[in-house]
């Protein structure tokens, strides 16, 4: 039984180097998945950001509008009620809503900024977690070989040392 020893914990040792290596390569396949979620959502993030953009400029170009219909409006109501639009308190009033409007297209402008910072942040955070996860994968996948290959040098020594121990034939 004794000479049986040095095999037995030569299969133990590669039958756990082979299921470590089958666990690090399982690792390696996961993260690579979360490399591909990750960067699909930074795909997805820097679309947004085209969009958001977009989606500003439409606010702002609604809100001109909104703004120009008021005006002629009440240009209209004016001269209908016989008072010169481009005098007096009808000048000031226009005056008064034409800064009034420059100043929330501002905001709006700001707040669209903002918004936009806050989607690219999202999709740069997203690259970074997927290069990590890509790292991550690369690691894994690396260290597949120097742990089975460590194993197998292990397991041979402990066969020398253990045939030498026991003698050849299992007597000491």
């Amino acid at each position: 039984m004794a000479p049986a020893l040095p095999f037995i914990a030569a299969g133990t040792t590669l039958l756990g180097a082979a299921a470590s290596a089958r666990q690090t390569q399982a690792l390696a396949a996961q993260s690579r998945q979360q490399q591909r979620v990750e960067m699909r959502n930074a795909e997805i993030a820097e679309r947004d950001a085209m969009t958001h953009e977009q989606d500003v400029m439409l606010q702002v170009m609604r809100f001109r509008e909104q703004v120009s219909e008021q005006m002629g409006t009440t240009r209209t109501r004016l001269a209908k009620s016989g008072v010169d639009p481009g005098m007096g308190t009808a000048l000031m009033i226009a005056m008064e809503t034409a800064n009034r409007a420059d100043d929330q297209i501002a905001q709006i402008q700001l707040d669209g900024e903002r918004a936009g910072q806050a989607i690219e942040e999202e999709a740069v955070g997203a690259q970074q977690r997927a290069t990590i996860a890509g790292m991550n994968a690369r690691t894994y996948a690396q260290s597949v070989l120097p742990t089975f290959g460590a194993s197998l040098l292990t397991s041979a020594t402990k066969f020398g040392t253990t045939a030498r121990t026991y003698g050849l034939y299992g007597f000491a």
